[in-house]
């Protein structure tokens, strides 16, 4: 036995142990318990587990669960969207443009013979919103936001409101298969889900055009709103306006102050200033093209792109003979299509198995979900009426067999039901519908079959004509080629074969290219892991690749200390400069990023392109002591607008009260100011023509710039921003106003050389396409609505007292 025994001097000192002990306990519990605290709430949002993004006095916190819901439910519609046009599409009732709109068809009413297509100007316009809406972080917590002030004011919607919010977007085309088809697509499991998701899209839009219209705002929200019209009315002043700002000419001289150049009469903030200026904007996110301050920076890359373009030395360079050969060799592809059999209920598609759908899990529903809310003029009701026209009935009434079962099972339900339907419809009356419409209807699908076999039988006669034909042929035609009218002749299909055969000789000469990419970009990945050296390292130089092939080469590069270096660009900057198509930018910034690997493209519009990012940075939100120096660059540029605008309008004044041209003011003038004359403009163009590209605005270029190429080649009008068109589309000649650039770096003394005249454009107004005007109307409406939305989102985080906690993706683990 050992000396000392622990539990004997424990027992013998038993009282005073015990007091140590609990005191010792009470200790840890309480300071232990802070420290664990406080080392996972530092810096991360974090408190005991809970992630916060941000924090209202008025609403509460938004954390992590509800900030994930609301990104999801925002999900859930645009899934729900797309998989109803989709199913739509598939049934023949919507049918999408080249610029990505949606039409269906309608009869005409005055000639039912006759179709014309109707836009869905509200289903476009919620894709697009909701596109906006899951754009970042930000804009769905703005979003949350928006919501979350809707309700506090009493906005509502109710499962009516949904209903006719459905009939709308989708014109009255949807039925029960289409709603459960979408439904599954979308992970929507019942109805009640659907009703709340389209609830919340509904309060926030009321709420949006509650606020919009006593500010004379009328544009995308309120036109997404049910308002029983289905396209945009706009009044022949509003179409004529439109019509100038696609086609009114103008060129304008233009004087520029920047605020660099007024840096040295600004005076330099206290470091607390400083300071307190990067935490108001830390969160913000940095837009080189935006008035508002940011630090928090997005991805950015350096470019090396290399295109191809199939101009008409390419297509010439495809002879004769190879067209020929290649007719000869892919006759087959070239066969004319069979002629269709008359649209009636043999075409018509069976019942369609739902993807992962459950009839357990989703309400029962009457094929007519929306039949008792009609659109103004939807000639669905003549159509029914008029038994000779079977061919405007095919998609909507999907397949006898389901005629013949929904009646006898849903027609003893009551309507009031909420199981019997999901929109508890008023004026169902199953009765009227299985003694009036079931019992037609079967005996018009009888007869259905028999045009299809009779068409079938018409098509063996064909032989004949092609007989003939070969005899009318013989004499022209080759001897290698018999003349068959079931193939197109090679003179018909003769350019889309030189076309077809330019273009993989390009995509063959760019892959040679794209090879020579892939392997100097592996040894130049090995080289930067130190796996290899740099003198494995063969640097190749893809600008003398380029021109060898006879291609275009672009780089983007800036001098540094005497030394050429990739110039990382922001994504805005990236769009403006167009250095590559918006769908391709769009994958570099959204994707990794690291260096982008090469990447090779099929034939876009007339080109193929080459390319990769030699260069990239992360996105990050620098510390303070980091980010100090850009803090203090954008607090002068922020003082350096005001004294550039102060002088910009003593320019004006001067140039008004003087009666001088602005050129000869400028001359007179002791400040740095820039100086240019532009080309001719317009508001708003189609770069490319209206068949082939949608509408943006013109491109402002100075004298000698070249055409596309103004936002890396202009000196002086940079970013000139929508406020610069709308206030030289007002101008008379020789006025002169002053008006910032959308950046806020430089403001703009402008005045107006020469503009087409009213009386002219009136006369060519007569002879106009009105669906331009739409386009433009849309165009303006979208523009005017991103500025009143961001105005408004300032608004409402100062009402509800917001504050970042932390930016989604920025927590420090």
């Amino acid at each position: 036995m050992a000396k000392h025994n622990p539990f004997a001097v424990f027992r013998r000192n038993q009282k005073a142990s015990l007091a140590i002990l609990t005191l010792f306990t009470m200790f840890s519990f309480i300071l232990l318990g802070t420290m664990f605290q406080c080392l996972q709430v530092r810096h991360t949002g974090v408190q005991q587990g809970r992630l916060v993004y941000a924090k209202t006095k008025k609403y509460g916190e938004l954390d992590q669960p509800n900030f994930m819901f609301f990104r999801d439910d925002l999900r859930r519609v645009s899934a729900f969207l797309e998989g109803a046009a989709t199913k739509l599409m598939q049934e023949k009732e919507v049918f999408p443009s080249y610029d990505g709109s949606l039409f269906v068809r309608e009869k005409d009413p005055k000639d039912s013979s006759k179709e014309f297509p109707v836009p869905l100007t509200h289903l476009v316009s919620l894709f697009r919103e909701l596109q906006y809406a899951q754009g970042s972080s930000e804009n769905i917590v703005n979003r949350w936001l928006v919501y979350n002030t809707a309700l506090s004011r009493g906005f509502k919607s109710d499962e009516e409101a949904v209903r006719q919010y459905l009939s709308l977007l989708f014109m009255d085309r949807l039925t029960k298969e289409d709603l459960d088809y979408a439904c599954s697509v979308a992970g929507i499991r019942n109805y009640a889900q659907l009703y709340d998701l389209f609830n919340a899209q509904i309060i926030c839009e009321r709420f949006m055009r509650s606020v919009a219209t006593p500010r004379g705002f009328s544009g995308f929200y309120e036109q997404t709103m049910p308002s029983g019209q289905g396209n945009l009315i706009s009044a022949p002043s509003e179409n004529f306006d439109a019509f100038r700002k696609l086609n009114q000419k103008m060129k304008v001289e233009v004087a520029a102050y920047t605020a660099d150049s007024f840096a040295k009469e600004i005076q330099e903030p206290s470091e607390s200033e400083l300071k307190e200026f990067y935490e108001k904007y830390k969160y913000v996110r940095y837009n080189p093209v935006s008035k508002d301050p940011g630090f928090h920076m997005p991805n950015r890359h350096s470019f090396q792109i290399v295109r191809g373009d199939l101009t008409k030395e390419r297509l010439d360079a495809v002879s004769d003979a190879e067209i020929k050969a290649y007719y000869e060799k892919n006759r087959g592809e070239f066969k004319k299509p069979v002629p269709q059999a008359a649209p009636g209920a043999a075409n018509v598609p069976g019942a369609l198995q739902l993807p992962g759908a459950d009839s357990s899990s989703i309400n029962v529903i009457p094929e007519n979900i929306l039949s008792d809310v009609k659109l103004p003029a939807s000639p669905k009701e003549e159509v029914k009426k008029d038994e000779k026209k079977p061919e405007s009935k095919p998609a909507n009434t999907n397949s006898p067999e389901k005629e013949k079962k929904e009646p006898a099972k849903d027609a003893p339900k009551s309507s009031m039901n909420e199981n019997s339907s999901p929109f508890r419809l008023v004026a169902y009356e199953a009765e009227k519908t299985a003694d009036k419409t079931a019992a037609p209807k079967k005996e018009e699908a009888k007869p259905a079959a028999k045009p299809v076999e009779a068409k079938k039988e018409e098509a063996k006669p064909a032989a004949k004509p092609v007989e003939v034909k070969k005899e009318e042929a013989k004499p022209a035609a080759a001897p290698a080629v018999k003349a068959d009218d079931g193939y197109f002749s090679l003179k018909e299909v003769e350019s889309e074969i030189r076309r077809k055969l330019a273009s993989e000789k390009l995509e063959k000469e760019m892959g040679e290219i794209f090879t020579e990419m892939e392997e100097y970009s592996r040894v130049l990945s090995n080289v930067r892991a130190n796996v290899s050296s740099k003198e494995s390292l063969k640097k190749i130089s893809l600008k003398d690749l380029a021109a060898k092939h006879g291609f275009s080469y672009q780089e983007t590069m800036e001098t540094v200390n005497g030394e050429e270096v990739p110039r990382l660009l922001f994504p805005e900057e990236a769009f403006l400069l167009k250095v590559l198509p918006e769908d391709l930018l769009q994958q570099v910034y959204s994707g990794s990023t690291l260096d982008f690997s090469p990447q090779k493209t099929e034939l876009i519009g007339e080109s193929v392109y080459v390319y990769w990012s030699n260069a990239a940075k992360s996105e990050n939100l620098p510390e303070f002591e980091e980010a100090k120096p850009f803090v203090l660059k954008t607090w002068k540029k922020l003082e350096g607008f005001k004294l550039a605008k102060e002088a910009a309008e003593a320019l004006a004044d001067r140039a008004r009260t003087e009666k001088k041209d602005l050129a000869d003011a400028v001359k007179a003038e002791s400040k740095p100011v820039d100086f240019a004359k532009t080309q001719n403009f317009t508001w708003y163009d189609f770069p490319m023509g209206p068949q082939v590209s949608r509408l943006s605005v013109g491109e402002i270029r100075e004298e000698g710039v070249a055409l596309g190429t103004a936002e890396s080649q202009n000196k002086v009008v940079k970013f000139p921003g929508d406020e610069f068109y709308e206030t030289a589309f007002e101008m008379k000649p020789k006025e002169i106003a002053v008006v910032p650039n959308m950046s806020e770096d430089r403001v703009f003394v402008i005045q107006m050389l020469e503009k087409d005249p009213a009386d002219l454009l009136l006369t060519l107004f007569d002879s106009a396409n009105p669906q331009e005007f739409y386009q433009v109307l849309e165009q303006s409406s979208m523009i005017k609505n991103i500025s009143f939305y961001e105005d408004l989102v300032k608004e409402l985080q100062a009402e509800a007292g917001f504050e970042w906690v932390v930016m989604p993706g920025e927590v420090k683990q």
